[in-house]
């Protein structure tokens, strides 16, 4: 196991090559306009790659991660200001305990013409054909937290049916527009209009008090329309 603890990292880039990491256990850290997932090639599958880590009790400012590959990992008690996955591919990934902002992009980086969006959204289909399970986000404590063009299949992540919820808008919104819901959640599924998906994750940020209670109002709302089904 390679061990960091209370050590202020920074950067990620490599000039050649890319970044296989095994056995990583950093606890107390801060990442510093940290990046991963930029060194490889996803046309190539040739990817950056983390597996068997365990990253505790970090606060991570200005970083973002790309395409990489996170295997058999725990995030926990991760603070600071909101983390985008751009691509990033997950296998059997725990997140439990405080994680501020979370944005998983279903994109390798923006502005992705759209041949390239069909090439990379068919190589992550063939990823989690393979996959058990992706995530566990059942016990993650969010400010903030959202998918974004189906950045990870919802049947291969594990919920909290209490708290976070598959709206499910497969037989059409013509309902939703009379439906009194918060902003957030009518942000959310306009989202969803957008990126053409008929199903979507509305999770209840339990660091955010005031937002909590309206998205569970929400969910309460929405269920009895039809559009989360029951646990």
């Amino acid at each position: 196991m390679n061990t960091a603890n209370s050590k202020v990292i920074r950067g990620g880039r490599r000039i050649f090559g890319r970044y296989t990491l095994k056995g990583v256990e950093c606890a107390g850290c801060s990442f510093v306009g940290g990046t991963f997932g930029y060194n490889g090639n996803w046309e190539k599958d040739s990817q950056d790659s983390l597996c068997d880590a365990l990253i505790m009790d970090a606060e991570i400012n200005g970083c973002s991660v790309g395409p990489a590959i996170i295997r058999r990992s725990t995030f926990s008690g991760i603070r600071g200001d909101l983390l985008i996955c751009w691509g990033t591919f997950f296998d059997q990934v725990k997140v439990f305990g405080r994680f501020d902002a979370l944005m998983l992009n279903g994109v390798p980086k923006p502005g992705l013409n759209e041949a390239d969006k069909r090439i990379f959204s068919k190589k992550r289909s063939n990823f989690y054909r393979d996959v058990e399970w992706a995530l566990d986000i059942s016990q993650a404590e969010f400010s903030d937290f959202c998918i974004r063009y189906s950045a990870v299949p919802i049947e291969k992540i594990i919920l909290d049916p209490a708290t976070q919820f598959v709206v499910d808008i497969s037989g059409g919104v013509g309902g939703v527009d009379g439906l009194v819901l918060s902003s957030y959640t009518k942000t959310m599924i306009s989202q969803m209009l957008k990126e053409r998906a008929e199903k979507g994750l509305l999770v209840a940020p339990k660091r955010d008090g005031k937002l909590f209670s309206a998205i569970l109002q929400d969910a309460d709302i929405l269920r009895s329309a039809g559009y989360i089904k029951p646990a």
